[in-house]
C-alpha cells in the first residue's frame, strides 16, 4: 500500500470523531447527562455576575452543554475547539433565539499546539524517509514536552466569570497520534511492536501537555472566578458485567465515594486522573460529583465533574 496520509489535521480528525455518530441522535440521548452538567455549572457559578463572561474550551458539538442556560446566565459566551464546524453546527442545533445566540463568540483553537509546530508534519516525514520506529519515538519524545497551546487568540480575549472544560485530557494529541499510527500500520509502513515503541514514548510525555492545558484554563480565569472540570475517568464497555455495579455507585455516591475511587484507581484513564491531579494541586476544589456519560450504544463513560478556582496569585 502506497503511504499517502492527505494531510492529516487535528481539525479535520477532530469533526470526524465528532460526526462519526448522528449528532442529532447524541444530542437527544445525552438530554439526561447534559441536564445533570447544566445544575452541575448552576450549582457552581451561582455566585458568579450574572452579566459575567463565560468560556467553553474543547466545546466539540456542544451536545453536553445547554447553551441557552449559559447565555441567559452571562453576557457574553465564548466557545471554543479546534473543531470549528462543529460547534456551529451545535449552535444551530440548540435552536437559540437571536438575542441570545448573539452573545457567543466562537474561535478555533489548537490546545496542544500541534498544529501550528508541525507536529504531525514532522512525523509524517520521519515515515517516508523509513526512519527506525526508534527516532520517531526519539523525534516524539523531545518534540511533545515543547509543544505550546495557541494561547495568542484566546488571551486576547481577556479573563472570564466561569471556564468551562469539557472532556479534553483523553483526547489531546494523543488520541489523534493513535488514529495516525494505526495509518502508519495499515500502508504497512511499521510493525505493530514498532508502533507500540512509539505510542509508549508519546504517553510517557503526555503529562507535560495536560499540565500546560490546565494552566491555560487558569491563566484565563480571574481569582474569584469557577473553573467547571468536566473529564471521562473511565470507560466501561456496554456488554461489561460492571455497568450496573457502576451506575449505581454514581447514584448512591454520597455514601460510596471510596467504591468509585477504588474502581478509578483499578480502570481509570490514567491521562484523566493525571489532569485532575495536576488542576486540583494548582487550585482550590469547591465541589465535585460524578455522572455516567452515555457515549453510544456500546460503552458509557464514568466522569467526574470538579469546580475549582485559581489560588491566590
Amino acid at each position: 500500500m502506497a503511504f499517502k496520509l492527505k494531510k492529516f489535521s487535528v481539525d479535520r480528525f477532530n469533526n470526524d470523531v465528532n460526526s462519526s455518530i448522528d449528532p442529532e441522535d447524541k444530542y437527544s440521548k445525552w438530554s439526561g447527562y447534559r441536564q445533570s452538567v447544566k445544575g452541575f455549572i448552576a450549582k457552581a457559578a451561582k455566585n458568579i455576575n450574572s452579566r459575567g463572561r463565560a468560556a467553553v474550551f474543547g466545546a466539540g458539538a456542544l451536545n453536553d452543554v445547554d447553551l441557552n442556560f449559559l447565555c441567559s446566565a452571562f453576557s457574553e459566551v465564548v466557545l471554543s475547539d479546534v473543531d470549528e464546524k462543529s460547534m456551529l453546527d451545535g449552535i444551530a442545533r440548540q435552536k437559540l433565539g437571536k438575542s441570545l445566540e448573539s452573545r457567543i463568540k466562537t474561535l478555533q483553537i489548537d490546545y496542544s499546539g500541534a498544529e501550528k509546530e508541525g507536529f504531525f508534519r514532522s512525523i509524517e516525514d520521519l515515515a517516508d524517509k523509513s526512519v527506525s520506529a526508534e527516532k520517531i519515538a526519539e523525534y516524539i519524545a523531545e518534540a511533545l514536552p515543547d509543544l505550546k497551546p495557541q494561547t495568542e487568540a484566546i488571551g486576547e480575549l481577556g479573563t472570564f466569570d466561569l471556564i468551562v472544560s469539557c472532556p479534553v485530557y483523553t483526547q489531546i494529541v494523543f488520541s489523534q497520534i493513535e488514529s495516525f499510527l494505526r495509518i502508519l500500520h495499515d500502508c504497512r509502513r511499521y510493525e505493530y511492536d514498532e508502533l507500540n515503541v512509539i505510542l509508549n514514548a508519546a504517553y510517557r510525555s503526555m503529562p507535560a501537555v495536560i499540565e500546560k492545558y490546565n494552566d491555560l484554563l487558569i491563566e484565563n480565569a480571574e481569582e474569584d472566578s469557577v473553573i467547571v472540570l468536566i473529564t471521562d475517568i473511565a470507560e466501561i464497555s456496554g456488554a461489561d458485567s460492571k455497568l450496573k455495579y457502576i451506575r449505581e455507585l454514581v447514584d448512591g455516591q454520597e455514601k460510596k465515594s471510596v467504591q468509585i475511587e477504588k474502581f478509578i484507581s483499578e480502570n481509570g484513564l490514567e491521562l484523566a486522573q493525571t489532569g485532575c491531579e495536576d488542576l486540583e494541586s494548582k487550585t482550590v476544589v469547591l465541589d465535585s460529583m460524578y455522572e455516567m456519560w452515555p457515549f453510544n450504544d456500546n460503552k458509557e463513560y464514568l466522569c467526574i465533574l470538579m469546580a475549582c478556582q485559581r489560588r491566590g496569585r
